[in-house]
């Protein structure tokens, strides 16, 4: 059967006695804790911030950590530009002729 699959013995009798590791269960534990975090926050919440709400919920994990969980959950803060005042374009050409005209005195 394994000839046929194209998989190697040892592969296939590895694949029953997988158990998950202590990494793999912590993991787990901690995206389902960034997700209630994200959720709870309505996605504003970024790697830091959420780093710093389990630091205080009582896990020790690096911020990359969070970083690279986040990232395999498809989870990123939304960020909201500020807003800019736009000037017309009849002041930015009345500038722009004085700017140069000024410019213009200064070298010659």
């Amino acid at each position: 059967m394994c000839t046929v699959l194209g998989v190697a013995r040892s592969t296939y009798y590895k694949s029953f006695d997988k158990t998950k590791s202590a990494r793999e269960l912590e993991n787990e534990e901690l995206k389902s804790a960034i997700k209630r975090i994200y959720k709870e926050n309505k996605g504003i919440y970024g790697a830091l911030r959420i780093h710093y709400i389990l630091g205080i919920e009582g896990f020790n994990v690096s911020l990359k950590r969070v970083q690279i969980l986040m990232t395999k959950l498809g989870l990123c803060a939304v960020t909201v530009k500020k807003y800019k005042p736009h000037s017309s374009k009849k002041g930015s050409r009345r500038f722009r002729k004085r700017f140069k005209k000024r410019l213009y005195n200064y070298f010659y």
